[in-house]
């Protein structure tokens, strides 16, 4: 099995970091340039990542059973919180 927590982790500091960064006032530099660059880049990553562990959890090998799987995931979590 798969582990999801560190992608989960990862996603929340990045979005951590990013709330800062994009609140403070920047200067038009390259670096700024770079480490937004990055961080999208990043986004994308672990966004992958996250899709591929859960495609390998519920054994996804096509779009149209991805969406079932997720109706079902969605559907399943209301049931058990208004249990």
């Amino acid at each position: 099995m798969t582990y999801i927590g560190f992608p989960i982790c990862s996603l929340f500091f990045m979005i951590v970091l990013a709330i800062i960064y994009f609140s403070k006032k920047r200067v038009n530099y390259i670096e700024n340039e770079i480490y937004v660059t990055l961080l999208l880049f990043n986004k994308q990553q672990i966004k992958e990542k996250l899709n591929s562990i859960f495609k390998k959890t519920y054994n996804i090998n096509n779009e149209d059973k991805w969406k079932d799987v997720l109706v079902h995931v969605i559907v399943e979590s209301q049931q058990n919180k208004n249990s």
